[in-house]
């Protein structure tokens, strides 16, 4: 990997596609440069984030809504979001949030990172290596 490899660049959420047979979802992100990020989703992580991007509310919680509100109580703010490894064909994340105590960093699926971020409207990124395709896909 090289020096700026974990360089981080913002997202933004351009489409979704259809569901496939296997029941899944492809979010498509482009970064500040143009390059694209395709990330199968499950149809309910898709389905989640499209509620949070249109701003639709529900009359009981989501489960991303819940731990926003946890964070909340526990006077925590959701920072960002870094889409950082790539392993056997998996995604992985980092949630990012701000607490009296300083930053927590939490592993989490990129569609459930996706989904708090959005809700919260703070930003996601994701790493030069992971936008460049050389991380170290196994």
């Amino acid at each position: 990997m090289t020096p700026d490899s974990h360089e981080l660049h913002p997202l933004t959420i351009i489409r979704f596609t259809p569901q496939d047979e296997q029941g899944e979802v492809r979010v498509v992100m482009e970064d500040d440069l143009g390059r694209e990020l395709v990330i199968p989703v499950g149809a309910c992580g898709a389905l989640a984030m499209n509620f949070a991007l249109r701003r639709l509310r529900i009359d009981r919680p989501l489960t991303h809504e819940l731990l926003l509100t946890l964070a909340d109580y526990l006077e925590a703010r959701v920072d960002h979001l870094v889409i950082d490894d790539l392993s056997k064909g998996v995604y992985y994340a980092r949630l990012v949030l701000q607490t009296p105590t300083g930053p927590i960093s939490l592993d989490c699926r990129p569609s459930d990172g996706l989904a708090v971020v959005l809700r919260a409207e703070t930003p996601f990124y994701a790493t030069n290596a992971i936008l460049e395709g050389d991380s170290a896909e196994e």
